[in-house]
């Protein structure tokens, strides 16, 4: 395989678990702070989650494959990060 694209697939493998760590760490936050008692219940949670990680655990990866590239300078990359963090948290 290409040189390229081995470090691109580095960085999304960096980038889903990276994602999937602070999703985990706010989801266990979220779930024993305000969904005790049963009130999980009450709410779609599972959908909601289904969600969150398909926007999060999907979406980031592929973006990062995409946009960055060790080709553009680090300038360029940072940018990209930027743009793609961004994204994914108003979303």
């Amino acid at each position: 395989m290409n040189a390229i694209y081995l470090k691109k697939i580095k960085w999304s493998g960096l980038h889903f678990l990276l994602g999937l760590l602070v999703l985990s760490i706010a989801g266990f936050y979220i779930y024993s702070q305000w969904f005790y008692a049963g009130r999980h219940y009450l709410t779609d949670l599972a959908g909601l989650a289904g969600i969150i990680l398909s926007i999060d655990l999907i979406l980031g990866p592929v973006l990062c494959f995409w946009l960055l590239s060790p080709v553009k300078t680090r300038k360029e990359n940072i940018t990209n990060l930027i743009l793609i963090v961004f994204l994914q948290v108003i979303s």
